[in-house]
C-alpha cells in the first residue's frame, strides 16, 4: 500500500487517522504525519522508526461503512435492497424509518420513500429465557450461595434483544430434596 496525502487510513488497532499530510522538510520522523504532527509514518504506512509491525501502522485506507448507528439512506441503497423493502411493505410487513438520526419508528402505510431517509423491515425481537438456580443457605436468612447441593430456588427472566425484561422476572421455591 502506498500512502497518499489528504486521505484517511485505518491503523492496525482499528483507529481512524488523517487526513495524512506530507512532511515538507527533511526530518528524522518520517515522510507522512497526521494533522497534529504527533505520529509519523513512512511511505508504506509503517510507524516511522519501528523495526517490526506495531499497532499504529497504517494497514488500509479508511472507508466509512454504514453501521447500525448510521444506516444506509434510501438513496444509498442498491435497487435490490430497495426492492426487498418495497416487497415487504406491499406484503404488509411493518417498515421502520430512522427518525431524526435517533431512533426507528414504524412508517405509516403508503408513506413515500425519501432519498435522504433510512428504512428497514422491522426486526422481530429476539426473546430468550434465562434461568438461575441456587440454594438457600441455612446459616442466616438472605445468605445465598452457589449450589453445592440441589437448588432450593429458581429465578427466571427473559431478555429481549440481549437486554433483561425486568417485568418478566419470576422466582419459585423448588420442592425440598433431602
Amino acid at each position: 500500500m502506498q500512502i497518499e496525502a489528504g486521505k484517511f487510513y485505518r491503523t492496525r488497532d482499528g483507529r481512524k487517522v488523517g487526513p495524512i499530510e506530507v512532511t515538507r522538510a527533511i526530518t528524522n520522523y518520517g515522510q507522512f504525519h497526521d494533522e497534529d504532527r504527533k505520529r509519523f509514518w513512512d511511505e508504506y504506512g509503517r510507524v516511522y522508526g519501528a523495526s517490526c509491525e506495531v499497532i499504529g501502522d497504517l494497514i488500509a485506507e479508511w472507508t466509512d461503512e454504514p453501521t447500525e448507528d448510521k444506516p444506509k439512506t434510501w438513496g444509498e441503497m442498491t435497487r435490490l435492497e430497495q426492492g426487498e423493502i418495497l416487497v415487504d411493505d406491499h406484503n404488509g410487513e411493518p417498515i421502520e424509518a430512522f427518525v431524526h438520526g435517533d431512533f426507528w419508528e414504524e412508517k405509516k402505510n403508503g408513506f413515500p420513500y425519501f432519498p435522504n431517509k433510512s428504512y428497514r423491515v422491522r426486526k422481530e425481537p429476539v426473546r430468550e429465557a434465562v434461568t438461575l438456580s441456587f440454594r438457600e443457605a441455612n446459616s442466616k436468612p438472605g445468605d445465598w450461595y452457589a449450589p453445592v447441593r440441589p437448588p432450593t430456588h429458581r429465578i427466571t427472566f427473559y431478555t429481549i434483544d440481549g437486554k433483561p425484561d425486568c417485568a418478566s422476572i419470576t422466582m419459585a421455591k423448588l420442592a425440598e430434596v433431602r
